[in-house]
């Protein structure tokens, strides 16, 4: 069966040759485009092979640096491609299985999203604090997981 994932490779490539081209990143009110296994990916993928990235935010007052609602942060600052969802159940699988460390890729992620040069940098100010906390809580998430599965694997 034809679907995205038999063009997927090719058409990063293609865009990657184009130096005029940019991928323009669309962030929903809920920036739940960051959790969605194919938008990640492509994200990563677009990083990758150097593409321009230019982020469109639906609003940017969740990452107000005064705001009370850090639901967004915590939202982005722990984001797994392991938890990403997606609408075929064999679409994730093949994006997973091209993942050669998925904890590297997810370090990777928090660095496309939040780094200095990251999709969010523009969009707030005070953003080296953010970046710092969401570091910091990706790597408590990290360590977390790995604590609990030491345990549980007693």
């Amino acid at each position: 069966e034809e679907c995205e994932m038999n063009k997927f490779d090719d058409m990063m490539e293609t865009l990657s040759r184009n130096a005029d081209l940019s991928q323009l990143v669309v962030v929903d009110g809920d920036y739940s485009v960051f959790e969605r296994a194919w938008c990640v990916a492509e994200l990563h993928c677009g990083h990758t092979m150097g593409l321009k990235q230019n982020v469109c935010l639906w609003e940017n007052r969740a990452l107000d640096i005064h705001t009370d609602d850090l639901r967004v942060y915590t939202k982005l600052a722990m984001i797994t491609v392991v938890a990403c969802q997606a609408s075929r159940a064999a679409d994730k699988e093949d994006i997973l299985k091209r993942i050669p460390d998925t904890q590297e890729f997810d370090a990777q992620l928090q660095e496309i999203i939040f780094g200095n040069r990251g999709l969010l940098a523009r969009q707030i100010e005070g953003f080296g604090v953010l970046e710092a906390a969401a570091r910091t809580a990706f790597r408590v998430g990290r360590m977390r997981s790995t604590i609990l599965g030491a345990v549980g694997g007693v």
